[in-house]
């Protein structure tokens, strides 16, 4: 049996200054895949509001004053049972949720939430915190084995609406999975929208764990790439949909652009301004990342003869480990190996050579979101007119293709 400590009772009869305007509503009795995905769309526009965007991302505020800071989210059942979650709309994080005359916050919420959220109502302070991995312990169970979809989204607002404190922390694992990371990330709201359809709940998969565990990482990762034409500073362990991991270094991964919907505030993108070096280092500002390029059929760009030389060939050869494929890409532009740049020549043909003998513009290059690298000043595009070992690389007018990309 559960241990009466687990929950912390602090009960507080208060006054408070109210949340004005701050108000969205679900209902489960019309929740078929259209109105829920109204319902999340709805919630991903009004958290971004004036905000600024990154890849077509937005990116949540850092700061807010108290009375904009909390959004209060009515959810209910066919049951006639209804409850007000709170939101912390700077983290995404549930504050608490209020039921009749009586709100049940967690411990860690930020101490303005008691100053703002639900007022007039007796406070029950619950003896967890909000992240996933203190709900669990409270629950003892994982998400990996919580049921999700109607049905256990009818039970979650039931319980918790009645307080039946043994199945508060699992109602908040079905009910956070389904409204805020859904929110977060278009994956989770399509698994939601598929059981939906079919009437079937579903356990979260490692796929969507590793996502909403890494939401944090990711977004400070995303704004930092901005310093260095979407390349990460450290790769991030995700598991793909067939439970394998992946490690994503860049927003070029499918997994990222199309899949986010929102980011945390992590990095002031809009500073302009030269960065003094720091002794730890900043992570909102990563300078260089050393990678594989990768193309077509498992073929990487390869420094043939290890590219000591001015003028030495580069080519596609099959992606391995081998340092001859390691690529060090700067926030200048420049992308080198060994001390030598990555340019082309008269001919085309892309050549390593010297990064401080080489024309400035023939040595930068950009890296655009669908993963093409064209030298802005000639707007020509690296491209591999044939997938196989030792084909030589050529920059050439954009034509959109496969080899190109």
């Amino acid at each position: 049996m559960r241990s009466l400590a687990l929950y912390i009772l602090a009960f507080l009869c208060v006054a408070t200054p109210n949340i004005e305007g701050n108000h969205l509503c679900f209902s489960s009795s019309d929740s078929d895949a259209d109105s829920y995905k109204s319902f999340i769309q709805q919630l991903r526009q009004y958290f971004p509001i004036n905000t600024s965007i990154l890849y077509d991302i937005p990116i949540l505020k850092h700061s807010l004053p108290p009375s904009q800071r909390f959004l209060t989210i009515n959810l209910d059942n066919p049951y006639g049972e209804d409850i007000f979650v709170a939101v912390d709309v700077l983290t995404l994080r549930p504050v608490g949720y209020r039921s009749n005359d009586t709100s049940y916050v967690f411990f860690d919420a930020p101490r303005v939430a008691f100053e703002t959220v639900f007022p007039s109502t007796c406070r029950v302070l619950l003896g967890f915190n909000s992240d996933f991995k203190s709900i669990e312990n409270a629950a003892a169970t994982s998400r990996l084995d919580t049921l999700l979809g109607l049905a256990p989204f009818e039970a979650a607002v039931s319980d918790l609406f009645h307080y039946r404190r043994d199945s508060v922390p699992t109602s908040f694992l079905v009910i956070i999975q389904m409204i805020l990371e859904a929110t977060k990330f278009k994956f989770i709201e399509q698994s939601v929208v598929n059981s939906l359809k079919n009437g079937e709940p579903f356990k979260p998969t490692l796929a969507i764990l590793s996502l909403q565990d890494n939401w944090a990482k990711l977004s400070l990762q995303i704004q930092a790439s901005s310093s260095l034409q979407g390349l990460f500073g450290e790769p991030i362990e995700l598991y793909d949909s067939n439970h394998r991991t992946i490690q994503v270094d860049s927003i070029y991964y499918p997994i990222i652009i199309p899949n986010m919907a929102l980011q945390l505030y992590q990095c002031n993108i809009g500073t302009n301004f030269i960065r003094m070096p720091s002794v730890g280092g900043d992570p909102c500002y990563v300078q260089t990342r050393t990678a594989r390029i990768s193309g077509l059929e498992g073929f990487c760009v390869e420094a043939q003869n290890k590219g000591w030389s001015d003028g030495n060939p580069v080519i596609l050869s099959p992606c391995g480990e081998q340092l001859t494929q390691r690529w060090s890409f700067q926030s200048d532009g420049r992308i080198g190996y060994s001390g030598n740049c990555l340019s082309f020549n008269l001919s085309s043909y892309v050549v390593t050579y010297n990064c401080s003998e080489g024309a400035a513009g023939s040595i930068r290059w950009k890296v655009s979101v669908e993963g093409m690298i064209s030298n802005p000043d000639s707007d020509l595009v690296l491209t591999a007119n044939a997938s196989r070992r030792s084909a030589m690389l050529t920059a050439e007018p954009n034509a959109k293709t496969l080899g190109q990309s």
